[in-house]
């Protein structure tokens, strides 16, 4: 009897715990929908003056947006005019608490108010959108400086995720479109009606749940392969794998492994790059800017891997072209540092995941400081 009445206790446990952790769940859920203003063929902002709570991986934390729709370190709506401005996608943007991001350390450390630009999944095309933004809002004052952080991704973003609604003969649209989206629009497809695995319903709903087992498996149990997707995945393999291995299929949204970096392929992607920060850079000056820099960092992946195509080179390379004020590389201390010690991952890099951690933004932040003051 004393059994079953422990036993009893134990499921009656689990059953309130994962109805609390569904009813929590289904508000982050709701919040972190909020963050995004999305509007047509795929194109999405951030939300103007938002208040609420982001999941990603394993950690739950606060967002604000200003009355302009940028992340701001708080819900105070103060009208000045920013010196600097950051451009770039979920690495910018933070996906973490905005103290802990390498915006929020660099503005603490420099003491300067900064524009935070960074929208997650961005890439050059939209980076140029953001900025006009900015312009638009007059939230720049002269002599301003716009630092780009150009992430891995942002090649098969390129390559086959945001277009100019010029090159793609629409008669309606006056900013970039997710390419994939508007694909769907066209072809009428409805949403899959599939329910999936029970690990994808726990995942989507049940988000405590899931965050357990994410710290469990990546700083406990710590599987020998659990690094395999953050090694592997055809996003970051450009640098490290032949192009023509790269380009056979589309770059759609699923499975790391699936994505591919048609229509434009990976050197298509890398021209439309070179061509979006140079307009950047052009706009930056015709608007009174002093200049650009560019950000470089890696993915876990460009440190597992030796390099085919450096990318480094290609940033420099283009910092030149551009006559940029400079470039700041922090993949060239990650690799020096991981040619002594086996802990570079977790000491830079959120665990179970492909962003830098707190430690690895200070770093950042830090050498971008120094570089700027120079």
């Amino acid at each position: 009897m004393k059994l079953f009445n422990k036993f009893f206790f134990i499921i009656f446990t689990l059953m309130i715990f994962l109805i609390i952790d569904y009813i929590a769940s289904s508000y982050l859920i709701n919040s972190s929908k909020k963050i995004f203003n999305k509007e047509k063929y795929g194109f999405y902002n951030l939300s103007k003056s938002y208040e609420g709570y982001e999941v990603f991986g394993s950690s739950v934390y606060k967002v604000f947006t200003d009355k302009n729709g940028f992340r701001s370190a708080s819900n105070v709506n103060v009208s000045i005019k920013y010196k600097m401005m950051f451009l770039g996608d979920s690495a910018v943007y933070g996906m973490m608490k905005w103290e802990d991001s390498m915006p929020g350390i660099f503005q603490k450390i420099s003491n300067i108010d900064i524009l935070n630009g960074g929208v997650p999944s961005y890439s050059p095309t939209t980076y140029l959108n953001r900025y006009k933004e900015a312009l638009k809002y007059d939230l720049l004052n002269e002599n301003h400086i716009i630092i780009i952080g150009l992430d891995i991704s942002d090649v098969q973003d390129e390559a086959g995720y945001w277009m100019d609604p010029s090159h793609m003969n629409l008669y309606d649209v006056d900013h970039p479109i997710n390419l994939m989206a508007f694909k769907k629009v066209e072809n009428k497809l409805n949403p899959t009606t599939d329910i999936g695995t029970i690990k994808d319903w726990v995942i989507a709903h049940l988000k405590t749940t899931t965050i357990l087992y994410r710290i469990i498996k990546f700083n406990v149990v710590e599987e020998n392969d659990y690094l395999k997707p953050f090694f592997y995945s055809s996003r970051s393999a450009f640098t490290w794998q032949d192009f023509n291995q790269l380009e056979k299929s589309e770059a759609i949204e699923g499975d790391n492994y699936s994505k591919g970096y048609l229509p434009l392929g990976v050197e298509g992607g890398l021209k439309k790059i070179k061509i979006k920060i140079s307009e950047i850079n052009k706009l930056v000056h015709q608007n009174n800017g002093k200049g650009i820099y560019l950000l470089v960092y890696p993915w876990p992946a460009q440190i597992h891997h030796k390099d085919k195509f450096k990318w480094s080179d290609y940033v420099n390379e283009l910092c030149l072209e551009i006559n940029c004020l400079g470039t700041v590389d922090l993949m060239k201390d990650l690799r020096n540092y991981a040619e002594t010690s086996d802990d570079w991952y977790t000491k830079f890099f959120l665990n179970g995941d492909i962003h830098l951690n707190k430690y690895g933004n200070k770093i950042f932040a830090e050498k971008i400081w120094k570089e700027i003051k120079n």
